[in-house]
C-alpha cells in the first residue's frame, strides 16, 4: 500500500463539483439504491453495502443522484469477485457499528479506520487506502489558530464517531460539534458554530478546491498512520474471508490501479 495517501492526489472530478458546498439534507434518512452493473441483473447474490455519501471522491451523490465514487466502484469490483451485485444503503457515520453488529448490512465502505476500539465490535478488510494526514481548517480570517496546538479551549466541529472527533478531544477542544454527516463540517464552520474543522486530507483537499478556498484555509495537519478498510460483522469469518480474497485480487489484477486513477488523477505510485 505504500505511495496511496492523500498527498498525491490531484482532485479532478469534475462531476462532483461544488457537491459539498450545494448539498443540503443530503441522505439524512437511510434509503437503498441497487448498485449493479447491466451484466450482473441476474446475480445470484446481493452483498448489502453501507456508506455515507458525501464524501467525494470516495463516496457522493452525483448530478442524476446516483451514488459514485472510488469506494463505489471498488465494491463494486470487490463484489463481482464474489459473484454479487450490490445493494447500497446510505446511513450516517455512526450507524456504521451498529449496522454491522445488527447485520442490517454486510459490509460498511466509507472511509473507516481499522482502530483497536472498532475491533472489539466489528471485523475488518485489509487496508485499501492510507490516510496520511489529518487537517486542520479554520476560517479564512481566522489569525488565532495556526498549529494543532492551538486548538486547546476552542470549539472544533468533527464527524460523530469518527478518529477526527478522537484527535480533537486529545488536542484539547473544550466543545466538540458533532456532525452526522462529513458535508455538514464544513457548514458549521462556515456558520461560525465551530472555530476549527478536523477532517481527512483527501476530503480537505476537495472541499478546498472546489469552492471552499474562498471560506477557508488549512493552518496545520497532524500525522496518522491509519489506513481505510471494509467493515463487517465480527463473527462473519467467511464475510472477511471472501472480503479479503476478492479485494487481494481486484489490487493484483490492475482493476485499483485504475480506479485509482479515474478517481484521483494519478497512478497508485503518485505519477
Amino acid at each position: 500500500m505504500m505511495g496511496r495517501t492523500a498527498l498525491k492526489i490531484t482532485l479532478a472530478v469534475a462531476m462532483a463539483a461544488g457537491f459539498l458546498l450545494g448539498v443540503s439534507g443530503c441522505g439524512k434518512s437511510a434509503e437503498t439504491e441497487k448498485q449493479a452493473s447491466a451484466s450482473k441483473a441476474g446475480a445470484e447474490k446481493v452483498l448489502r453495502v453501507g456508506g455515507e455519501a458525501t464524501y467525494p471522491p470516495f463516496l457522493f451523490k452525483d448530478e442524476h443522484g446516483h451514488y459514485v465514487g472510488f469506494e463505489m466502484d471498488l465494491i463494486k469490483a470487490v463484489a463481482k469477485e464474489i459473484g454479487a451485485e450490490v445493494a447500497y444503503t446510505d446511513m450516517p457515520f455512526s450507524q456504521f457499528m451498529t449496522a454491522v453488529e445488527n447485520k442490517k448490512v454486510d459490509v460498511v465502505i466509507s472511509a473507516v479506520e481499522g482502530t483497536a476500539e472498532r475491533a472489539e465490535k466489528a471485523a475488518f478488510s485489509d487496508v485499501y487506502y492510507k490516510k496520511g494526514v489529518y487537517c486542520i481548517l479554520v476560517r479564512k480570517d481566522d489569525d488565532q489558530i495556526h498549529k494543532a496546538d492551538d486548538l486547546k479551549g476552542k470549539t472544533v466541529t468533527a464527524v460523530k464517531g469518527s478518529t477526527n472527533e478522537a484527535l480533537a478531544k486529545k488536542l484539547g477542544a473544550v466543545q466538540i460539534v458533532e456532525a452526522e454527516y462529513n458535508a455538514d463540517i464544513f457548514k458549521n464552520l462556515e456558520a461560525g458554530k465551530a472555530d476549527a474543522v478536523i477532517t481527512d486530507e483527501p476530503l480537505a483537499y476537495y472541499y478546498l478546491g472546489h469552492g471552499g478556498a474562498e471560506k477557508a484555509k488549512t493552518v496545520a495537519t497532524v500525522p496518522s498512520d491509519d489506513g481505510f478498510v471494509i467493515l463487517m460483522n465480527k463473527e462473519d469469518v467467511k464475510m472477511q474471508q471472501d472480503i479479503n480474497g476478492a479485494l487481494k485480487k481486484v489490487m493484483e489484477n490492475g482493476v485499483y490501479d485504475q480506479l485509482f486513477h479515474k478517481w484521483f488523477n494519478v497512478s497508485v505510485s503518485g505519477k
